[in-house]
């Protein structure tokens, strides 16, 4: 009973440190909210994080830039720029009170 334990111990532990080291890993964490906008997958996503974006605000900027079309720009649809415009507000939590009351009053 004491060697399972330890090894439970030693276990958790190990479970703990690589738990850690996903939570921690930048990269993962720029892709995980990259992928938050509409329209932006897993693939765009890396070569966002491969062109030098780290943060929704860099993506912001890069397509502010009015640089001629080079090879290897990557594009994105009118949606996901407006989408990304309207970020902050798409992603706000509404009360479910509020939804069936702007239901209710435009839809009837």
């Amino acid at each position: 009973l004491k060697e399972a334990l330890q090894e439970m111990s030693v276990g958790n532990e190990a479970t703990c440190v690589k738990l850690r080291a996903y939570r921690d890993n930048q990269k993962l964490n720029c892709l995980r909210e990259f992928v938050t906008v509409h329209g932006i997958g897993e693939n765009k996503a890396d070569a966002m994080y491969t062109k030098g974006m780290r943060t929704l605000d860099d993506l912001r900027e890069y397509l502010k830039k009015d640089v001629p079309e080079e090879a290897n720009k990557l594009s994105f649809s009118d949606f996901t720029k407006t989408f990304l415009e309207n970020y902050n507000d798409v992603k706000k939590e509404f009360l479910r009170k509020d939804v069936e009351h702007v239901l209710e009053k435009y839809i009837g």
